[in-house]
């Protein structure tokens, strides 16, 4: 007695499901876009057909979840022949620290941003050079 294993790619019109006489029920590997997201087993009784809507219940069932952050992760992330990052401004706020300044200015122009444009907004709070108004 055994499984019949089948892949199914859940993006595409799911199909009616038979499995073999001798097999006892069936194992699904479910697919995103070709990418693995489940595993499922199922036992079966003898001669039973499993129609599209019934493996959809079995679907989200067991992966719901799963296909749900994918389709998230889909919309996040725009495909690698679109992709525009947005400008990033960094605002250091520092007070008479010029060695401790200079030292973060040089981290963050090491960085390997994926920005198209950074902007390093500098702010000296009350430094001691500064002339004073009465």
């Amino acid at each position: 007695m055994s499984y019949s294993i089948t892949e199914i790619e859940v993006t595409q019109p799911l199909p009616t499901l038979s499995p073999s006489e001798s097999d006892i029920g069936i194992a699904l590997i479910l697919r995103y876009k070709d990418k693995p997201i489940g595993f499922l087993m199922h036992a079966l009784p003898a001669k039973s057909v499993l129609t599209p809507e019934d493996l959809a219940q079995l679907v989200a069932k067991e992966a719901g979840m799963k296909l749900l952050q994918e389709s998230i992760w889909e919309e996040l992330i725009p495909p690698a022949n679109q992709l525009e990052f947005p400008s990033l401004t960094v605002a250091i706020c520092t007070k008479d620290r010029p060695e401790n300044l200079a030292r973060c200015l040089q981290s963050l122009l090491n960085l390997q941003t994926p920005v198209s444009k950074l902007e390093i907004l500098v702010i000296d709070n009350a430094p001691s050079n500064a002339i004073r108004f009465s």
